[in-house]
């Protein structure tokens, strides 16, 4: 009896795995970009959070991704950079550092906002969508990262052009399961708590925040 109810349960594990797979790429996977010069023209660019480092300083990959952003603004692509993240009160202050390191490159603060309570990117999109009020927007990230980013936003009402950020090697292991086998995992959660759960991206707690 139990070896067939873990039977059943790893296949239910598969079917979601698979099933949240393909959901979030038929809506997430499209209009994906490789290039700043081939960017549609729009108001503005989410940046997504990335991580720190322990000493304080940003992840590769979140620098990449403010990198790009800067690119973005300085080729006249967008008007505005709303780098969206956590503000310190779950882990590391994303948005600050991300501010920061904009405004030392050029990029005048009148032109960059911040969202401190993107603590996951459920909370990014929602709050974008209804705080922000963006319905058109330019999302930055990496690649595999894109198609849960856009299937979020654009459930959210949010007209999306994804422009990547695949600029550093980021190690082999961190490729394996940071950028494919933990995105599997968060792409089911993201499934669940746009169709089911709703969550009030307002009052997300710690309970709710493990996925950037």
């Amino acid at each position: 009896m139990i070896h067939k109810l873990i039977k059943i349960s790893i296949t239910l594990s598969i079917v979601a795995l698979i099933g949240a797979h393909l959901r979030v790429t038929a809506i997430g996977g499209t209009d994906i970009i490789d290039s700043v010069q081939d960017i549609p023209v729009a108001p503005i660019a989410l940046v997504f959070g990335g991580g720190m480092k322990d000493d304080q300083t940003m992840s590769d990959l979140q620098t990449d991704r403010v990198d790009i952003a800067i690119d973005l603004y300085k080729a006249g692509k967008v008007q505005s950079l709303l780098m969206t993240g956590d503000d310190g009160k779950m882990n590391a202050n994303e948005v600050e550092a991300m501010r920061f390191y904009a405004l030392e490159r050029g990029v005048p603060s009148s032109s960059v906002k911040i969202d401190g309570e993107g603590y996951n990117t459920y909370a990014s999109c929602s709050r974008a969508a209804e705080i922000f009020e963006i319905d058109r927007a330019i999302v930055i990230s990496q690649r595999f990262h894109i198609p849960r980013i856009q299937y979020l936003c654009r459930g959210f009402g949010i007209d999306t052009v994804a422009l990547t950020a695949d600029i550093s090697e980021y190690g082999f292991l961190g490729r394996i399961w940071g950028m494919h086998g933990r995105e599997y995992l968060a792409r089911v959660k993201a499934v669940m708590q746009k169709e089911w759960q709703k969550p009030d991206p307002k009052t997300f707690s710690e309970e709710t925040k493990n996925e950037s």
